[in-house]
């Protein structure tokens, strides 16, 4: 038997809409969500300020990828960076401002923010950028970590 269009595509929607729903966002619900991913981002702002390579580490997953301005690195590229530049630096200040997180499933998370830092390399030489940022967050095991991230630089004379 053919149907016409329409038919095939009401049969869809029904199809669709007596699909099961997800499940709720978590007992604890979203509020409290919300509050353990801004804690693993605060967690992750100070692990950067302090330069703490293994606690930087520490809150990026094996499968993360980036973009950093418009450019791809992997999770070997980023943890290789940041063990070679981290240690080299006499300060890493950055203030995060616009936070907003965003609950996607019990699981996952995006938070977007506009990010200012002040960094000094070893030799005294100070630069600033800011820019927008987004990260991607999944809870696995009961720890909140970044699969995925995008930050674009932009010079800041303030």
């Amino acid at each position: 038997m053919k149907l016409p269009r329409l038919g095939f595509f009401v049969l869809v929607l029904k199809g669709i809409a007596c699909s099961p729903q997800p499940a709720p966002l978590s007992d604890a619900g979203p509020e409290e969500l919300e509050r353990s991913v801004r804690a693993a981002v605060d967690g992750f702002a100070d692990a950067e300020r302090q330069r703490d390579v293994d606690a930087i580490l520490g809150f990026i997953a094996p499968d993360f990828y980036m973009y950093v301005d418009g450019a791809r690195a992997d999770y070997e590229t980023v943890v290789d960076q940041i063990r070679s530049t981290m240690p080299s630096l006499q300060s890493f200040e950055t203030t995060w401002s616009n936070v907003e997180v965003t609950i996607l499933a019990p699981d996952h998370a995006l938070v977007t923010m506009v990010f200012q830092d002040v960094v000094t390399d070893g030799e005294g030489v100070t630069n600033r950028a800011r820019g927008p940022t987004t990260f991607v967050w999944r809870l696995r095991d009961g720890v909140w970590r970044i699969i995925y991230a995008d930050a674009d630089h932009y010079p800041d004379a303030s």
